[in-house]
């Protein structure tokens, strides 16, 4: 029949099937890691940030104390 055309039936926009499974990949991670900023925050000031300063101001201290308790050299 002239004039008469058969359209698709699908009218939504045509996503890319590898973007598709990008974004089921990338949303199933942000589900399954929904606490994974937090924790790794965490752990770094636990395991880096405080170990660290520790260990800075114990070398201080210490760097201080030889200072104090050196003896007057002689001239």
């Amino acid at each position: 029949m002239p004039g008469f055309e058969i359209k698709d039936p699908y009218t939504g926009i045509q996503v890319p099937y590898k973007l598709q499974k990008v974004a089921y990949y990338r949303e199933n991670f942000q589900v399954f890691f929904k606490w994974t900023p937090k924790i790794i925050g965490t752990l770094a000031i636990v395991v880096g940030v405080i170990p660290l300063t520790w260990t800075y101001l114990v070398k201080q201290q210490q760097d201080q104390e030889v200072v104090v308790n050196r003896k007057p050299r002689k001239l």
